[in-house]
């Protein structure tokens, strides 16, 4: 028995902690991706897709929710989402006949590594805090479920890879006495520093990460190699389950997702890791494939996506109501060759609750509790270096922003015990 074309299976693959631009498809000539290429060719590559925090366990939680991190309770990696919001795989379950599995890194809502996943049946793979083993592991479990599986009924499969979120030990490697210089032969090969690299920022937004405050230039551009050779690690493991979903005549029923949780500082601002509002770290890759669904190689440079879009664009793909609350919009419109979301602005939290964002198609603005804000025209200055906000002339814009961030706030369903966010009131005004 096969299933409906109206219900097609659901393949969602993220991996953790990858820059916007650390693939090839948009022509980083220095690191090499084929099989997420290979997504982009048959389906659509979103360029303005942003996290709603730069920090795996809110981040997560956003997009088995629908929920901002605020919301849900998960401010910082280690809290547990309230137990009131349903998950993609519990929603999935009482709506549908939905197979709903998981594998890899969960970190939404509870620890990295778990088997206890609620609404999903759990596949054992992974490793918590080594990709470079771990997504081994998981895409061999997706891979033997997919060669397995129960055909009589879809799927969701969530495949939750870890790399290149072992450039956290790699920095710490870098600054050590057995660091790059053990590594000779390779100058040749070595990433060039970002235009931004001597920029700092604001101190309340951005610092210096203090891992890197003593690295030489070679060190800075042997970390930039590092990250992408763990790119490519992690594309491979994709490919292993894209591989297994064709070989078993699933891909033509089949809508793949494939995301990332937060992106990584790579240099920009001398930042490393993750935490920060700039796009470096908030701003994601998001690829939509539906081979005969969407259209096959489209670019979208227009629309504002959220991670808080996933959970209402699969059920809309799979003719489910969307969870009462949830903050995403469906993207199956723009998807199909329809209208995109109605949205002027999309949102992102950090900093354990200190900060916020709104991002427009032109304009960036980011505000601190203590008042601290920044503005950038995204279409001048797309590495963010000229902050507007005390600029009289962008008055109007700054003002404009503050407005949508204070109605979004005002909008949201906070968690219990979280502190509402008071947008700042200062000299734009």
């Amino acid at each position: 028995m096969t299933m409906p074309k109206d219900q097609p299976n659901i393949l969602f693959i993220s991996t953790d902690q990858q820059h916007f631009e650390a693939l090839s498809a948009p022509g980083n000539p220095h690191v090499r991706t084929p099989n997420m290429d290979a997504l982009a060719a048959c389906g659509v590559r979103f360029t303005q897709s942003y996290s709603t925090n730069p920090l795996c366990g809110p981040a997560r939680t956003s997009y088995f929710t629908g929920r901002m991190p605020s919301e849900a309770g998960v401010l910082g990696n280690e809290e547990l989402y309230r137990d009131d919001l349903p998950t993609m795989g519990e929603w999935f379950r009482e709506h549908s006949r939905y197979e709903t599995v998981f594998s890899g890194k969960w970190h939404a809502g509870g620890p990295p590594q778990t088997y206890r996943v609620p609404g999903f049946d759990v596949l054992v793979g992974g490793i918590n805090r080594c990709g470079i083993i771990g997504d081994a592991s998981v895409a061999a479990s997706c891979e033997s479920w997919l060669r397995q599986r129960d055909r009589s009924r879809p799927f969701l499969l969530a495949a939750k890879l870890l790399q290149p979120h072992d450039i956290c030990e790699t920095i710490r490697f870098v600054g050590s006495p057995l660091g790059p210089g053990r590594y000779p032969g390779i100058e040749g090969d070595l990433p060039p520093l970002p235009a931004n690299f001597e920029y700092e920022g604001m101190p309340a937004i951005c610092q210096v990460s203090p891992q890197s405050a003593h690295w030489t230039e070679r060190d800075w551009r042997f970390y930039l190699y590092s990250f992408y050779r763990q790119v490519e690690m992690v594309d491979a493991e994709i490919g292993r389950i894209m591989r297994a979903l064709d070989e078993t005549g699933g891909l033509d029923e089949t809508i793949v997702l494939f995301t990332v949780d937060h992106g990584e500082g790579l240099g920009h601002r001398r930042h490393v890791t993750k935490g920060t509002l700039f796009d470096e770290c908030v701003r994601v890759p998001m690829i939509c494939a539906g081979p005969g669904r969407f259209p096959a190689g489209v670019v979208d440079r227009e629309t504002l996506v959220s991670g808080l879009d996933i959970l209402p664009t699969f059920c809309d793909f799979a003719g489910l109501p969307v969870p009462s609350g949830c903050r995403g919009a469906s993207l199956a419109g723009v998807l199909t060759g329809g209208a995109a979301p109605r949205r002027q602005a999309v949102f992102a939290e950090a900093s354990n609750n200190r900060q916020r964002m709104v991002r427009t198609l032109r304009h960036k603005y980011i505000a601190c509790r203590d008042g601290t804000e920044c503005l950038f025209d995204m279409v001048d200055d797309p590495d963010e270096v000229r902050d507007l906000s005390g600029d009289a002339g962008s008055r109007g814009v700054l003002c404009a922003h503050r407005s949508l961030l204070a109605q979004w706030e005002s909008g949201l369903d906070l968690a219990p015990g979280v502190k509402a966010f008071a947008v700042p009131d200062g000299p734009g005004t």
